[in-house]
């Protein structure tokens, strides 16, 4: 089963995009994986010309998680009439799909109420699909939305805390 990723830290210079990058990195070594990237932070745009999809500006992470809902769309549809709807495995020689990875990086930063909505049906269809979704964010900002609940519900959790020295009052 596929598993989100829920990556918290504190604002700034916790390692949450150092992680990201990480996983994005392992990401792309992977035959039967696309990677797509919201940048909400500029602190991946070194990987934009190496990943599947790339957007920066809250207008782009809106394109492209529309883009993104339409595959998920097209790809259920195709998973059904197989009648695999729910039982993916990447790159099956029935529907020949890739596991699609979403990494959102600095989420708070790019999401709109708009593209939140797009998010949640994509995370409600995500699994059944072959859609992966990854979120950073601050963890003293829970979304008030509904993505970053979707997400929690049975996500994998990293807490970043990388901080070199703690800060005493």
């Amino acid at each position: 089963m596929l598993k989100h990723e829920l990556i918290l830290g504190s604002a700034t210079g916790s390692g949450k995009t150092y992680t990201a990058r990480q996983r994005i990195e392992e990401d792309m070594t992977r035959t039967d994986t696309q990677t797509w990237v919201i940048d909400g932070g500029a602190g991946l745009l070194g990987l934009a010309n190496d990943v599947t999809r790339f957007a920066t500006v809250p207008d782009g992470a809106h394109h492209l998680l529309y883009e993104l809902l339409g595959h998920a769309y097209v790809r259920a549809e195709r998973l059904a009439g197989l009648d695999m709807y729910g039982d993916f495995n990447p790159g099956d020689r029935r529907h020949r799909y890739d596991l699609l990875v979403l990494t959102i990086d600095d989420a708070h930063n790019v999401l709109s109420p708009e593209s939140n909505r797009a998010l949640v049906r994509i995370l409600q269809m995500a699994r059944n699909v072959g859609i992966k979704v990854r979120l950073t964010v601050p963890e003293f900002y829970l979304l008030p939305q509904g993505a970053i609940r979707y997400v929690m519900n049975g996500a994998s959790r990293t807490k970043c805390d990388w901080m070199a020295e703690p800060v005493t009052a």
